[in-house]
């Protein structure tokens, strides 16, 4: 089994250095901790009722190892030509006493770069870039979390393994509409803002919207379309990092889904209220209809001649 070797050099190159200052004859009180290689595995991790589509190949890992006063000692970021088939690490760390958060798929488009961890692990957060004013993009890629704590003072053990749980959930949406409709957009409100991974918690912001226009792909059927995409969910329950329920969104985890469309001169918006929740892990599966002779019914408002700052007020 080959190995991916992680090894601090400036870190290690120190402690030589104070070693040889410090470490006098048999006097050992000052000497650094020795080092001890680990070997961690990383898999993605599912319960029974999450969605077996989650269980996909990562394409990063962003790694991070805390002190146990919250100070970060190590940060590694292995791209996706670099990870290894098995997903085992070697990693050679002081003896110590560590909270380890790892994070996957979490690299921000275009560019690949990932967002550096907070000096201290309780403010690491998964967020989605912003597209606009409380407005995120949907994810083509769900992104995971995984913690694990290393007590390498009062234990010899060297190999972890560490469950990797995904902090979002999947929509594959149904469009059917008119010829005379153009330009569809879709729109997700009510979903959470982000994951707070140590305590696998969830940012709320009532105002965000995510757009998922990007993810629209053509079906068999000439006047269909299918959005299929990741989003934060709209209700807390297991999973994040410590696959722990937190919260809901609200007392049943409602939300919204918009559509718009140019039509003639003007733009029309469709608000559907949706009951059903969205827990990190899942699917929400469904298929709606627009139509330019669509009027107001039970769980959909249409807007007939949309203009921004005219949003439908939808109470959740």
């Amino acid at each position: 089994m080959k190995l991916s070797k992680l090894y601090g050099v400036c870190a290690l190159s120190a402690l030589v250095a104070f070693s040889a200052v410090s470490c006098i004859d048999e006097d050992l009180s000052n000497c650094p901790p020795p080092d001890r290689e680990l070997h961690i595995t990383y898999r993605i991790r599912l319960s029974e009722d999450q969605d077996e589509s989650f269980n996909q190949k990562l394409t990063s890992v962003h790694m991070g190892f805390w002190t146990a006063d919250d100070s970060l000692v190590r940060e590694v970021v292995i791209p996706s030509e670099e990870l290894p088939e098995d997903m085992t690490f070697a990693v050679t760390l002081p003896v110590d006493n560590y909270s380890h958060l790892v994070t996957a798929n979490c690299q921000r488009p275009p560019s690949g770069d990932h967002v550096p961890f907070a000096d201290a692990i309780t403010e690491v957060a998964i967020e989605q870039f912003e597209t606009g004013d409380d407005t995120i993009g949907a994810m083509k890629i769900p992104p995971y979390a995984g913690l694990l704590r290393i007590n390498l003072e009062d234990s010899a053990q060297t190999e972890y393994v560490v469950d990797l749980r995904p902090v979002v959930g999947k929509m594959e949406i149904t469009l059917n509409h008119s010829a005379n409709l153009s330009n569809i957009r879709c729109h997700v409100g009510g979903t959470k803002a982000g994951c707070i991974c140590w305590i696998s918690d969830w940012i709320d912001n009532p105002e965000l919207i995510t757009d998922a226009t990007a993810y629209a792909a053509p079906t068999d059927e000439e006047l269909t379309d299918l959005y299929s995409f990741y989003t934060f969910p709209t209700a807390a329950g297991e999973g994040g990092a410590a696959g722990a329920p937190a919260t809901k969104a609200g007392a049943d985890g409602q939300w919204m889904l918009y559509f718009y469309a140019d039509y003639a001169d003007r733009t029309m918006q469709w608000a559907f209220t949706i009951d059903e929740p969205l827990y990190a892990g899942h699917v929400y599966r469904n298929e709606f209809t627009i139509s330019e002779f669509d009027d107001n019914e039970t769980g959909v408002e249409v807007n007939p001649d949309w203009k921004p700052g005219t949003d439908i007020d939808v109470d959740m």
